[in-house]
């Protein structure tokens, strides 16, 4: 349920309680991103810099956002 919000609200209400039902799309993205190894997903990174993000978080964001 979308809940209405006004510009000088100070409090956002969140449902911490809220749980996947068991046939999300969300697990079935999961399950085929954890079945991919790793070695398809490793890539050459830099000996400097920040940390490099994880490649199967990645791979899960953009499945899920596409």
């Amino acid at each position: 349920m979308q809940m209405n919000y006004i510009n000088d609200q100070t409090i956002l209400k969140l449902e911490l309680d809220w749980q996947l039902k068991s046939n999300h799309i969300v697990w079935a993205i999961d399950t085929l991103v954890e079945s991919i190894s790793m070695a398809d997903l490793d890539a050459e990174s830099a000996w400097t810099g920040r940390p490099e993000y994880p490649a199967r978080l990645l791979l899960k964001m953009l499945l899920f956002g596409y």
